[in-house]
């Protein structure tokens, strides 16, 4: 059922380009919501999925994040694409977890790397397969899970190949160690959640709210260190792109790498505010973002994101220092801009919520109906 909406939905009107929504004085008090404080109880955050759905179609945007079409989530029978994300993320972060608690092991070197405890990954995979999928509130003792025991004979082979995937990625982490010449990674956190006012103009901040789903210290070989922010996928999220522009294009946008920036570029505020703990007053940051793409690691290893520079790809080995070729400034900066004007776009009242102008993104949309396009849902 959809959640209660709390003001009247205005018409859509047809026009030669499409479904429009104009912004009357009612959408723009509804938009406010997300630009009051959320510490006074009335704000709202948006997320990168959110502010994705945006550039893809500003008329689904309008539907979900501004009238509050929402769909509940429903009970699953089975394990789908959202639940198999969910699991292996939290597994990762209970291995984690785990063997700092029990091995007092936060540092991973290759000689650490190379002598995992597969009973750890066994043990996470488990508990995060009973907490998400089998709703169990309270694990007592999470080291004695194991497949065989505790999950069901029906999922234990999906188990097994998601045991594989997560062995698979700590292997994977030796390669990338030996191939960038690093000595080591520290483990920070997990499902690190943030919330960080983005100020878009000298009157407007909106709210950003996020998880990073692991923060790493990473030392090379020569002693220098920077931050990694490492997001897991399980789907076929790209790694490269053509430049920030790219990013805020309604046809193809990748929206994982968009989703990686967003945090690499809100992360040296959360760094100076001392909001994540083992970080506190760090000094002369770097950033490395990374994505994990979790299905993959058998055929394309972890390795850093690239940027198309003519013909070939540029390493994005810092987020901070790296210059976008398109427009000769860093990513960070080149970022910022882009993304206060899309936001700023947001806001202004001249602009309408329009329709995507790409058949493709209504397949599984599931406001087709309103939009009068067919879908696969």
């Amino acid at each position: 059922q959809p959640k209660e909406r709390l003001f009247e939905i205005p018409k859509i009107n047809d026009t030669d380009k499409g479904k429009i929504v104009q912004k009357d004085d009612a959408i723009l008090q509804q938009l406010r919501k997300y630009t009051t404080q959320p510490v006074d109880g009335n704000g709202q955050c948006l997320s990168a999925s959110a502010i994705n759905k945006y550039i893809a179609c500003p008329l689904e945007f309008f539907l979900e994040y501004v009238s509050d079409f929402r769909e509940e989530n429903e009970a699953l029978t089975y394990v789908d694409d959202a639940m198999y994300g969910t699991i292996l993320h939290e597994a990762f972060q209970n291995f984690y977890k785990y063997y700092k608690r029990h091995k007092d092991i936060d540092i991973f070197n290759k000689d650490v790397l190379s002598n995992i405890d597969e009973k750890f990954i066994e043990h996470s995979l488990v508990a995060s397969f009973k907490t998400n999928y089998y709703a169990v509130s309270n694990i007592s003792d999470p080291l004695s899970l194991t497949i065989e025991k505790d999950i069901p004979p029906e999922m234990q082979m999906l188990a097994d190949i998601m045991k594989s995937f997560m062995i698979r990625a700590f292997k994977c982490e030796i390669d990338y160690l030996d191939k960038n010449e690093i000595k080591e990674y520290r483990y920070i956190a997990s499902e690190y959640k943030f919330e960080h006012p983005f100020k878009i103009d000298d009157s407007t901040a909106i709210n950003i709210k996020g998880f990073i789903d692991r923060i790493d210290e990473v030392t090379f070989n020569d002693g220098t260190k920077t931050i990694r922010i490492v997001d897991y996928k399980t789907g076929s999220d790209k790694t490269e792109f053509a430049g920030i522009e790219s990013l805020f294009v309604s046809k193809d946008n990748p929206k994982a790498i968009f989703q990686l920036f967003l945090y690499s570029t809100i992360f040296p505020d959360l760094i100076k505010s001392n909001k994540i703990e083992g970080l506190e007053n760090y000094k002369n940051l770097r950033i490395i973002p990374l994505i994990y793409k979790i299905r993959t690691l058998a055929v394309a290893p972890i390795d850093y994101l690239k940027i198309k520079n003519g013909t070939k790809y540029i390493d994005v080995t810092d987020f901070l220092t790296t210059k976008d070729p398109n427009t000769s400034i860093t990513l960070e900066d080149s970022f910022t801009d882009a993304f206060k004007s899309k936001m700023q776009e947001l806001y202004d009242a001249t602009v309408p919520f329009t329709q995507t102008s790409d058949s493709n993104h209504c397949d599984y949309c599931r406001f087709a109906s309103i939009c009068g396009k067919e879908n696969k849902l």
